[in-house]
């Protein structure tokens, strides 16, 4: 994906290579490129985000239980997850100065991570619940 932006970026700067104003305009149309970029390709993921995540947590479970219970945490929470990483496209511009991705990139894996944690803790408590239910029952 990265080297689509970059190949982009560069014909782009070589098509506007007019001046000032060619350079600014390119830096707009490039930096607007790597927005809707990143979000399609977030959004199009959004399924397989918590599935390392559940596997680092879960290491004997086996591949079908671990995406089981990655479409468990992202059904009803997909919406969220979304807005988790959309709340990062705000610092793109940061990231892209390379000191300050540094800091926001572990930042935004240890949201998802902490994301991924609470709703799987939220799953298990409402399946304990059924079973405390269909066993009272």
């Amino acid at each position: 994906m990265s080297s689509a932006v970059i190949i982009f970026t560069v014909k782009l700067y070589n098509a506007l290579r007019g001046g000032r104003l060619g350079l600014l305009i390119t830096s707009v149309v490039c930096i607007m490129a790597v927005l809707v970029f990143s979000a399609v390709y977030v959004l199009l993921n959004l399924d397989s985000i918590p599935i390392g995540y559940i596997a680092v947590d879960n290491p004997y479970r086996s591949a079908r239980e671990i995406i089981a219970e990655t479409r468990s945490v992202i059904k009803g929470n997909r919406g969220e997850l979304a807005r988790l990483y959309i709340d990062y496209f705000r610092c793109l511009p940061l990231i892209m100065l390379i000191l300050p991705m540094l800091i926001i990139r572990p930042m935004m894996y240890m949201s998802t991570a902490i994301f991924v944690h609470e709703k799987t803790e939220q799953n298990n408590r409402k399946t304990e619940e059924k079973e405390q239910t269909a066993a009272a029952v």
